[in-house]
């Protein structure tokens, strides 16, 4: 935790500062960028070994999240609390140690010191934040809109679901667990490796906070029976009620590929009238039964139905991508390809040695140049990389 004091005025630089205190009139004062500290209200612009705020990312009810830059080009990002609610201090600060014990390409870098506590002269008041590694990569979602919502291919799909299947794996080791996958939340780096951002344990606390006192305000309405989603579409229904486990983040991941599979939102289907069960299997084509079924598996809407933890969902992935066609088959369908023959090759063919000579000359022939069509991929999978939102983080 780290707490600063006065800090002497340095020489002028052409960086823009922004101030981090939600109360300030003047944020974005072009003043501030010679000062230290903010020319109206008196908070800290350098933090963290030289960081300042250089733009507002994103900003919702409960946080916002600015993008920060050192002197020598280093670049973080700083998720500051809205809402000073003890609850969301605590679990902001578990989020801080648990990323911090994690080294992981699937979650952000979190340096130990990475905690912070913002406070101006003589005043009671705090900021509360965290800084984290600044992911260059943009959402799945702008990704996804950017190929037009055309579904990922089956050998992609089944890549990036057990990415994110390991990631979970390494979070849920630690007790800690995300609550708040989708599309939106998830980052795609350039070489194809999946980051999950957004950890969304304050935004529930923020979410439950408001609810109460959007409550408390409607005199003599009860509004207590309405559902409260962090994410309409992909949260279970534990979660809405404050409840949520390990296996909600199964059901999330599930949901998010159904958008992935079949380029429409969960949202956009309907639900069995006894079951509750997400009627989408239609949609997706092409797909292993066996995907459908553990992605159906992972959204049961009940939490015992789903997989009891990662190790059994890897399992089951591991399986299905040992079951995918290999690479030859990609090139004729099993109904075009001939039966192996079963009789033993004639004598005057085992005299001919020639003929199988030219035999595997062609076969090298057309690997060369399936290699050659194929075989040059830019980035994993051939995945086409927008240069797009590379300087954001959500």
């Amino acid at each position: 935790m780290k707490t600063f004091g006065e800090v002497a005025l340095r020489p002028l630089r052409s960086a823009m500062k922004l101030c981090v205190n939600p109360n300030c009139s003047h944020a974005d004062d072009p003043l501030n960028a010679r000062r230290d500290r903010c020319l109206h209200c008196n908070y800290p612009l350098e933090f963290g070994n030289g960081f300042r705020a250089t733009r507002l990312l994103q900003e919702n009810d409960f946080s916002k999240l600015y993008a920060l830059e050192s002197a020598t080009g280093q670049q973080r990002v700083l998720q500051i609390l809205s809402l000073e609610h003890p609850r969301a201090i605590a679990l902001l600060q578990q989020q801080a140690k648990v990323l911090a014990r994690i080294e992981h390409p699937g979650v952000p870098k979190v340096e130990p010191d990475a905690y912070l506590s913002l406070s101006p002269p003589n005043s009671e008041e705090q900021l509360h934040g965290l800084m984290m590694e600044k992911i260059a990569g943009i959402s799945l979602e702008e990704w996804f809109q950017h190929q037009n919502c055309q579904p990922i291919s089956p050998t992609v799909a089944l890549d990036w679901l057990k990415q994110l299947a390991e990631t979970l794996h390494r979070l849920h080791q630690n007790l800690y667990f995300h609550r708040d996958i989708q599309p939106a939340n998830i980052l795609l780096r350039a070489d194809g490796t999946l980051v999950l951002v957004n950890f969304a344990s304050v935004k529930e606390v923020a979410i439950a906070y408001l609810a109460f006192a959007r409550r408390s305000l409607l005199s003599g309405i009860d509004s207590s029976d309405e559902p409260i989603s962090p994410s309409p579409g992909y949260a279970p229904q534990e979660q809405a009620q404050g409840k949520s486990v390990p296996q909600s983040d199964f059901f999330a991941l599930g949901r998010t590929f159904v958008y992935l599979l079949t380029g429409s939102p969960p949202s956009e289907f309907s639900e069995e009238a006894t079951t509750g069960k997400l009627l989408w299997q239609s949609r997706a084509e092409g797909y292993s039964p066996a995907l459908i079924a553990l992605i159906d598996k992972m959204m049961a809407p009940q939490t015992s139905d789903r997989p009891h933890n990662t190790a059994i969902i890897l399992r089951q992935i591991d399986r299905i991508a040992s079951e995918q066609p290999s690479f030859w088959d990609t090139f004729s369908t099993p109904k075009e390809r001939p039966e192996p023959a079963v009789t033993k090759p004639s004598v005057r063919a085992t005299k001919q040695p020639w003929t199988m000579a030219l035999l595997l000359a062609g076969v090298l022939l057309f690997s060369i140049g399936a290699i050659a069509k194929y075989g040059n991929f830019p980035h994993r999978f051939n995945l086409p990389f927008p240069e797009m939102g590379r300087d954001r983080q959500r």
